[in-house]
């Protein structure tokens, strides 16, 4: 009996404080999610041009939050420009975040916001590329083609 009575109050505090532990509220519509993520990464995209390892610790967390546990409890809701609109405000924090290391770490499996940002890209474009080249062109100003040129032409300049 006393087993039962501390495992059940373990069970109220581990419930209870799990919403500390989330760095992020989940709104409870598509139209508030899509609303709060989108001045969250506008807001970092904006607000400074570099951020210390300790803040962009803090924007991860809530990152994560956003797409780990917000967004899977409305996905059902959303419709394909709903999604697309999400998560193009999704790539364009990884390319305020990662800088010029934005397709390595978009690449990278290990780690979770990565795969998830994969997996949505290919299922909610036909061209996958479209999104991310749009993308890279909105935050650079550059088109991709003429970057990813520049930058072939760049190295074979060094190798003479």
């Amino acid at each position: 009996m006393k087993y039962l009575i501390k495992s059940g109050i373990g069970l109220i505090l581990a419930w209870c404080l799990y919403p500390a532990c989330n760095p992020v509220s989940c709104p409870k519509t598509k139209k508030e999610l899509i609303s709060h993520f989108n001045q969250f990464v506008s807001s970092t995209v904006r607000d400074k041009e570099f951020y210390s390892i300790r803040e962009w610790e803090a924007k991860d967390k809530e990152f994560s939050g956003y797409l780990q546990d917000c967004y899977p409890l409305l996905d059902t809701t959303f419709y394909l420009d709903d999604k697309q609109r999400f998560w193009s405000d999704a790539l364009r924090y990884y390319f305020k975040r990662y800088d010029n290391r934005v397709t390595t770490e978009l690449l990278n499996n290990k780690n979770p916001n990565s795969v998830i940002l994969q997996t949505q890209i290919r299922s909610n474009w036909a061209n996958p590329d479209e999104a991310f080249t749009r993308i890279f062109q909105e935050m650079t100003g550059l088109k991709f083609d003429e970057a990813l040129k520049a930058a072939r032409d760049s190295i074979a300049e060094e190798d003479q």
